[in-house]
């Protein structure tokens, strides 16, 4: 059913319902020419939208972490400012047998795909990890740093 275009008493164009002043308590809308479910449908679209851009809200730069970003940044000297600069807070500060501060950056990322044709189906997915150690002098500067990555 819907909505009826020729109803003089609903203005199509701007979405109102135009009623008589006596009208206006007690309004039928199916009268008027609108279903129950439009409700329904705005309060879909009013919480799906704000949830819509959420999910696209960019990622924070720990979670973008990659290998070519470590190759490209960390170098022996920086400091622990630019380390964090380029890569974000570390998942676990200790210490080594030297006493030396070591940083440790583990990220683990998951991708799944899915192809599909009439009644075959087939389910990929690809899981990389990254690990990353750097060991800082008493100066918080970078002495050495090693990385590993891994996809399965």
């Amino acid at each position: 059913m819907g909505v009826n275009c020729n109803n003089p008493e609903f203005d199509y164009f701007n979405g109102k319902i135009k009623l008589e002043p006596q009208l206006r308590e007690g309004v039928n809308l199916e009268k008027a020419g609108i279903k129950g479910d439009t409700m329904i449908i705005r309060k879909i679209i009013l919480v799906g939208i704000p949830l819509f851009l959420m999910s696209c809200a960019p990622q924070s730069q720990a979670d973008r972490l990659t290998l070519g970003m470590v190759q490209s940044s960390i170098h022996i000297g920086i400091s622990g400012g630019e380390v964090q600069e380029a890569l974000g807070a570390p998942n676990i500060i200790s210490k080594n047998k030297g006493g030396n501060e070591v940083w440790t950056y583990d990220r683990v990322s998951k991708e799944a795909t899915s192809r599909g044709f009439l009644f075959w189906s087939s389910n990929e997915s690809t899981q990389r990890t990254l690990t990353v150690l750097i060991t800082f002098d008493d100066n918080g500067r970078v002495t050495d740093f090693t990385y590993h990555s891994t996809e399965f």
